[in-house]
């Protein structure tokens, strides 16, 4: 028998993501041929990702860059390098 609990909390999630978006997170290039990008514990490659085709060509391994996970987080936007002050 299911728990209703579960069932009901399944729900609750569902529908509190359509009024969440994803929101913009900081990853790092770990290698950029091929591109390769790690944000927290996730690592992406070309397969993953749409990147702004102004910074394509600049960036290097350690460079930070802005990640925009798209809503079924399967692929990801890099938007722009960002630096730090």
């Amino acid at each position: 028998m299911k728990n209703p609990y579960s069932e009901l909390l399944q729900v609750m999630r569902e529908q509190g993501a359509k009024y969440n978006p994803p929101t913009i997170e900081i990853g790092q290039i770990i290698s950029a041929t091929p591109l390769k990008i790690k944000i927290n514990d996730l690592q992406l490659d070309k397969s993953d990702i749409y990147i702004n085709d102004s910074i394509k060509s600049s960036l290097i391994a350690g460079d930070l860059v802005a990640v925009l996970p798209m809503t079924d987080r399967q692929k990801f936007i890099v938007l722009c390098k960002v630096v730090s002050l």
